[in-house]
């Protein structure tokens, strides 16, 4: 299935700008690849909606190439959620996009921090084939995720593992047999900003060489519902390449949201 890139834009413009009402501040709250794909262990709020509009570019070995995922999640049940992203590819002609085939998935966070031990959240995806960019069958991803708070500090680590073939895999953003990645955040209180650190390391499905890649970015509270990020990695070795990457994502309620406590 191939869709021109403007569309899709412009779709995703709508949908974002139709989802304009309050909700809480979360820019503290790390989602995976915005901007670096380590994520944090704790939850959407209980009944909460949150719309992401990422756009990610990279280029390796003389190519570019654009990634759109539109994303949404749904805090279904106290202390866990259930989401949805559509990826999409293109050049970085920004001719035809094609379709990388629909994402579900689901996270539970398993405890509350404490001073004495981290946060624990469990996640799980099912990668879906759909589109001229997607694999021929399923992948199941499954992901343990920990989170630290020191004061202003938190670090965080993820590590995943892929079930599957790699004929499977999409053609954009596609999981690593296994992956494991480390980071750690700091927060500028007065200005609303968060700025990250991380190291990521990852096996391809296929034949390719282990991967390695150090990232940096920032997010910032623009409003009380509505948070931007930008980042950027860099591979390191031979599998070196630039990546970069930037998004909206903005919280809402279709009913009352659970008040969650600081982190």
């Amino acid at each position: 299935m191939f869709v021109p890139v403007r569309t899709l834009l412009t779709a995703g413009a709508l949908v974002l700008a139709a989802a304009a009402l309050p909700a809480q501040t979360d820019y503290r709250n790390l989602d995976d690849e915005r901007p670096v794909r380590s994520e944090d262990a704790w939850a959407l709020e209980f009944r909460a909606w949150e719309w992401m509009m990422p756009l990610h570019y990279a280029r390796h070995a003389g190519r570019g190439e654009v990634e759109f995922t539109p994303e949404v999640m749904w805090g279904a049940f106290p202390n866990g959620l259930v989401g949805l992203k559509l990826p999409f590819r293109a050049s970085d002609r920004l001719g035809e996009a094609a379709a990388a085939g629909p994402r579900l998935f689901a996270l539970i966070s398993l405890n509350a921090e404490t001073p004495h031990s981290p946060g624990f959240a469990l996640r799980a995806d099912a990668i879906l084939p759909g589109g001229g960019a997607s694999g021929d069958g399923v992948l199941v991803v499954g992901k343990a995720i920990a989170t630290r708070t020191w004061g202003r500090l938190r670090t965080h680590a993820n590590a995943s593992v892929t079930v599957g073939r790699a004929i499977n895999a999409p053609e954009a953003d596609a999981p690593g047999r296994w992956s494991a990645s480390v980071a750690a955040d700091w927060t500028l209180m007065r200005q609303s900003t968060l700025l990250i650190a991380e190291l990521y390391s990852a096996r391809p499905l296929g034949l390719d060489d282990q991967h390695w890649e150090v990232g940096a970015g920032i997010r910032r509270q623009m409003t009380p519902s509505l948070v931007l990020d930008v980042g950027a990695a860099h591979g390191l070795g031979d599998g070196g390449g630039l990546a970069l990457t930037m998004g909206l994502s903005r919280s809402f309620s279709l009913g009352t949201p659970s008040v969650r406590g600081d982190r």
